[in-house]
């Protein structure tokens, strides 16, 4: 027997949502560990996950639905945290994108050691070398002899390729 795919029509039969907040709020009884008026989810790494009709989604796609009437589906829509704090699911942080557009803005990653995403020291001859990921593909941007002008050519390749202005932060 097959799932039926989850409607907006369901999604509002069991839970409001609290646009000041971002929380889907409970309006039935569906399972002993939830009352009404609870909030939906738990935590999964960082993004809610809430169980309906048996099958588990992410909090953001289901704010997503209620509020369009359209349930994202990875690959080919994902829908990005604006600010990067997956927490957030206020809809005007929320957009709809896919994978290339997600990756466009994506916080900088906790072992960076320049301080800017796509910059590093060559450990060669100490140079600064910036690059930058597209489509798949890593395009060299140069190698400079400060850092300085190195993270200017990225800031300039994110510009030219798209990027969110919150990535790297």
């Amino acid at each position: 027997m097959s799932k039926s795919i989850l409607t907006q029509a369901r999604v509002r039969e069991l839970f409001n949502y609290d646009s000041n907040t971002g929380n889907l709020i409970r309006i039935t009884y569906k399972s002993p560990n939830a009352n009404i008026g609870d909030i939906a989810g738990n935590s999964d790494s960082g993004y809610s996950r809430i169980s309906v009709d048996s099958i588990r989604y992410f909090a953001h796609q289901i704010i997503w639905l209620y509020v369009y009437g359209m349930l994202p589906v990875y690959p080919e829509h994902e829908v990005d945290h604006l600010d990067q704090d997956t927490s957030n699911n206020r809809i005007d942080n929320l957009r709809l994108t896919d994978s290339s557009g997600n990756m466009k803005n994506k916080p900088k990653y906790k072992n960076n050691k320049s301080g800017s995403v796509g910059v590093r020291r060559r450990s060669d001859n100490g140079k600064w070398q910036a690059y930058i990921g597209v489509d798949g593909k890593l395009i060299s941007l140069g190698t400079f002899n400060c850092i300085t002008a190195a993270v200017i050519a990225r800031k300039a390749a994110e510009v030219r390729y798209g990027f969110h202005a919150n990535h790297g932060k």
